[in-house]
C-alpha cells in the first residue's frame, strides 16, 4: 500500500482524520472571520497597500531576492495550497486556467492589482457550493461498507481531479470515511450522522463566503510573504491589533509579579503629571 492511500477502515485507527485536514484547512491555514458579506472586488487602498508590500519583501526582506517570476510562481502555489490545501474543491482544469498567470503575479502586483486573488477566490466559492450539495446527496445514499477502497490521503502525492466523475468519486469515499467516524467515535448512524455530514459542509460555506475585502488581501498578500519565507507574513490592521492584544495577555499572564508592579509604576512615571495643589493664601 502507498504512502498517499489507505483502507478507509483502518483511517479510523490512524493518527490522520479528514476531520484534522479540515480544521488545517479552516483553522491553522486561515480562518475567515464573520462579516456582512463575501468579498466583491479590491478596494482603493489595496493598489496602495499591494505595491509597499512587494516593494518592502523585495528591498528590505534578508534573502534580497526581487520580485521576479520565481517568487511569482511561488506565491501562486501558495495562495492555492491556502484554499485548497487537500485539492477536493478546485479541478484540474480550474488549476491549468490558473497556472496561466504564474509568470504574472508579480508584473500584477507592481501594479497594485490584486483582481487575481479575487477571480480564484470567487471560483473557489461556487466550487464549495457545488461540494456541499454533492456532500448532502452522497451522504444521503446507502453506503456500502463491505468493499474494500482507498482514500488518498497525502495531497504531495495526489493530483487534482481530472473531472467530475473522478471528483465525485472522491468526496464519496470522504463522506463515507465521515459516516464511519462519527460511527465509531460518536455512535451516531442513519439520518443523524448524513445531516450532522451534511451540516458540517453547510457551514464551511457559509464561513468562507463571510471573507471580507480586508481577510482576502490578507490571505493573498501572506502567499507572497511567505514565497520569500515561511515565517513572515503581512497582517491588516484588525489582525495586527487582536495580535497585539494576544501578546498582551500572554505577557500577563506569563510574567513574575515583580515585573508587572514594574511595568506598572513605569505606566505610572510615563503620565502627564497631575497640577500641583493651590497654596493658601
Amino acid at each position: 500500500m502507498s504512502q498517499s492511500s489507505a483502507p478507509i477502515s483502518r483511517l479510523l485507527n490512524s493518527k490522520w482524520s479528514y476531520l484534522a485536514a479540515l480544521a488545517v484547512f479552516s483553522g491553522a491555514a486561515w480562518v475567515a472571520q464573520p462579516s456582512q458579506a463575501e468579498p466583491t472586488a479590491p478596494k482603493a487602498e489595496d493598489r496602495q497597500i499591494t505595491r509597499v508590500i512587494t516593494m518592502l519583501m523585495s528591498r528590505e526582506h534578508l534573502t534580497r531576492h526581487p520580485l521576479d517570476n520565481e517568487i511569482s510562481s511561488r506565491w501562486l502555489n501558495n495562495y492555492l495550497k491556502m484554499l485548497d490545501p487537500r485539492k477536493v474543491f478546485f479541478t484540474q482544469a480550474d488549476i491549468d486556467s490558473f497556472m496561466t498567470y504564474r509568470d504574472q503575479l508579480d508584473d500584477l502586483a507592481l501594479r497594485g492589482d490584486t483582481t487575481f486573488a479575487y477571480r480564484v477566490f470567487n471560483q473557489f466559492l461556487q466550487r464549495i457550493d457545488e461540494r456541499v450539495k454533492l456532500v448532502k446527496e452522497l451522504a444521503h445514499e446507502p453506503q456500502d461498507y463491505t468493499l474494500d477502497e482507498e482514500m488518498a490521503t497525502d495531497p504531495d502525492t495526489t493530483a487534482y481531479a481530472k473531472d467530475e466523475v473522478e471528483m465525485r468519486d472522491r468526496w464519496r469515499k470522504r463522506v463515507k470515511y465521515e459516516l464511519l467516524d462519527l460511527s465509531a467515535e460518536k455512535k451516531l448512524e442513519g439520518k443523524e450522522a448524513e445531516d450532522k455530514v451534511a451540516r458540517r459542509y453547510e457551514y464551511l460555506g457559509k464561513r468562507m463566503k463571510q471573507t471580507s475585502n480586508d481577510e482576502l488581501l490578507e490571505m493573498y498578500l501572506t502567499a507572497l510573504t511567505t514565497a520569500y519565507d515561511p515565517h513572515t507574513s503581512y497582517m491588516s490592521k484588525d489582525t495586527l491589533e487582536n495580535f497585539e492584544i494576544q501578546m498582551r495577555l500572554n505577557w500577563k499572564a506569563s510574567a513574575p509579579p515583580w515585573k508587572l508592579r514594574m511595568a506598572k509604576r513605569s505606566s505610572r512615571r510615563s503620565s502627564p503629571a497631575e497640577p500641583p495643589p493651590k497654596m493658601a493664601g
